[in-house]
């Protein structure tokens, strides 16, 4: 359902006047602000601590686990049980 129509919107801030006051508004405007910065710099800073240099010994472990997709994995064994690259010998 959502917040698809503005009409929803538009009584949803009207509600949000009516309970907190126009007064407290701007502050809790001000707040939720605050506390969406605080946020996202807590998850740039953590994706900058958890991320790999160019030189580290991982980086090899990391793309190995990335190339091993399960689904070309099995793709390329079923196209060699298909169609072997050996032909088959002649008795």
């Amino acid at each position: 359902m959502g917040l698809t129509n503005p009409m929803h919107l538009l009584v949803l801030v009207v509600i949000i006047a009516l309970v907190f006051g126009s007064s407290k508004l701007p502050e809790i405007a001000r707040s939720a602000g605050k506390h969406t910065r605080e946020a996202k710099e807590g998850v740039a800073s953590f994706k900058e601590e958890m991320s790999l240099g160019d030189d580290h010994p991982l980086n090899e472990v990391r793309d190995t686990l990335r190339s091993a997709n399960p689904k070309n994995i099995v793709k390329d064994a079923a196209k060699k049980a298909v169609s072997p690259t050996e032909p088959p010998k002649k008795p």
